[in-house]
Order: C-alpha cells, then sequence, then structure tokens
C-alpha cells in the first residue's frame, strides 16, 4: 500500500493479512474511496449512498483516517403473494368474470373461493328480462367495468365472445382475455338454421328432461347439481332461449383476430351440461 492508503486505511488494515497489521487470514473490505493530492491537502471522496449525512463519524487520529457509517434498516416493503405463494406482485390485478349460459355468479363460487387475496375478482351478472342478444349483453358489461382501469377478462362459454369483443373495443385498459371452454361460433354449426325453433317451449322441455335423471340417481346432494338446480329456478326459460338464439346466430371470428391482448383458451376434458 501507498502511503495515502496508510493514511487512509490505517497501517493495522492490511487487507491480506500478510503485513503483520490485523488479524492474519481476516479479509476486510476497504470502502470505495478516491484519494489525490491537491497542493499541501490530501482530499477523500467516499460515496456513502443512501446513509443520512447524521450518521456519519470522522476522526483523524495520528496518520489514520476514519469514516464511520450506519445505514438506517429499511421499511419492509408490503407484497401481496402470489400463487404459489412464495411469488410476491406489487399491484392487485382486476379480473372480469363473465358467466355462463345462466347469466349469474352461480358457477363461479368456487372458484372466488379459492382466488388469491391480489385478485381482485369483478364478476358480471346478465339481466332476466329484456334483450339477451351478444350487443345487448355487451353493453351490460361495458356498464359493470366502467371505472376500472386495467382489467384481465375471462369468458366461461357463452360469454366468451362477449370478453373478445370487449377486447377489441376497449384496448388501452383489457390486459388480457381467457376464453374458458368458449366458442367463437355455434358448436353446433348444422343447428344454426334452426335457431328460431328455439322458444321458450322447446328450451323448457330440454330444461325438464335434464332435471329428471338427477333425482332418479338421487344426485340432488351433490353441489353441481345444487347450483344448477338454482339456476333453473332463477333463470327464466325464456331469457335461455334468446341467449341460446344468439349463440347459434353468432360469428366472432373476427373479434378474435383482431383481439390486440394474449388470448388464453381453458378447454375441458368432460362437457357439462348447462342449465
Amino acid at each position: 500500500m501507498d502511503d495515502l492508503d496508510q493514511i487512509l486505511l490505517g497501517a493495522d488494515c492490511d487487507p491480506s493479512g500478510l503485513n503483520g497489521g490485523g488479524r492474519a487470514g481476516m479479509k476486510m473490505s476497504p470502502p470505495a474511496v478516491d484519494h489525490y493530492e491537491e497542493k499541501d491537502d490530501i482530499v477523500a471522496k467516499d460515496e456513502l449512498s443512501a446513509m443520512d449525512k447524521n450518521n456519519i463519524e470522522v476522526n483523524l487520529s495520528g496518520n489514520r483516517l476514519e469514516i464511520k457509517g450506519e445505514k438506517e434498516q429499511e421499511e419492509e416493503v408490503q407484497q401481496f403473494p402470489m400463487w404459489p405463494e412464495e411469488c410476491a406482485i406489487m399491484k392487485r390485478a382486476t379480473l372480469v368474470l363473465l358467466p355462463g349460459l345462466d347469466g349469474t355468479e352461480i358457477f363461479f363460487r368456487p372458484l372466488l373461493a379459492v382466488l388469491p387475496k391480489w385478485i381482485k375478482p369483478v364478476v358480471v351478472t346478465y339481466p332476466m328480462s329484456g334483450a339477451n342478444g351478444y350487443s345487448d349483453l355487451l353493453e351490460v358489461v361495458e356498464a359493470a367495468v366502467e371505472g376500472s382501469r386495467e382489467l384481465y377478462v375471462l369468458g366461461w362459454s357463452f360469454s366468451g365472445p362477449l370478453a373478445l369483443m370487449l377486447a377489441v373495443k376497449d384496448p388501452t385498459r383489457i390486459r388480457g382475455v381467457i376464453l374458458c371452454a368458449s366458442f367463437v361460433r355455434p358448436p353446433l354449426p348444422a343447428l344454426s338454421w334452426l335457431r328460431f325453433a328455439f322458444f321458450s317451449p322447446v328450451v323448457y322441455l330440454v330444461r325438464l328432461a335434464r332435471r329428471v335423471p338427477v333425482f332418479l340417481a338421487n344426485e340432488s346432494k351433490d353441489l353441481l347439481w345444487r347450483d344448477m338446480a338454482t339456476t333453473w329456478d332463477r333463470v327464466p326459460t325464456r331469457i335461455l332461449a334468446a341467449r341460446a338464439r344468439a349463440i347459434l346466430a353468432l360469428d366472432a371470428r373476427e373479434c378474435l383476430r383482431e383481439c390486440p391482448r394474449p388470448v388464453l383458451y381453458l378447454g375441458q376434458f368432460e362437457r357439462q351440461n348447462s342449465p
């Protein structure tokens, strides 16, 4: 070490411990000091980042300059647990949940029970009267998310096209789209020409036929069947018929092509009956 190092670090601060100063074998990290001579003075510059000047002590003893500093303990930043819990995210995400053909929150209840705290769910429900075509329900969805800034939209079955329509219409706020067991064309295109036959009496008979196996099989205690029974009592047949006709007249392929945000599709292995 040169003379300036001896002055700044002291004779007993040999990093290697080989010059007789300090404890042998002890590794010490000298501070990042810029030092130079200026006329009759010796100038030492040390950048002590994140330190308050009131917590810095400077002592000069003989040929030794000692600089001591202490950092204040930083406050912990509150973090929201992700899924899995060992990850963290700094802000909450808003997830808009658009229901299936029933138009209610009933089938979202199991999902809502397990969502992590950093996800803020917004469940949209559809009216049980009036027009229930896709263009009509898009207005309902827009009104429900008015005032929210950044959104992720999940469209379940019947509502998948609505999620895509919303993303195309409002790309600045929508950050991503999730299609859950959904479609952009009628699942059974051959039935499209029969859409005008889907009126209340026909749909009522279909719903009635689906109720019979539930009671015969004594499955009324099963959670899924109980939820389906709740929708049968809550959703009028004429509304289901109107939404079924909307599906058979649907073509949302252009919305899928024009969607400006990432799209995630969640499929299923076994088809469950709609109400």
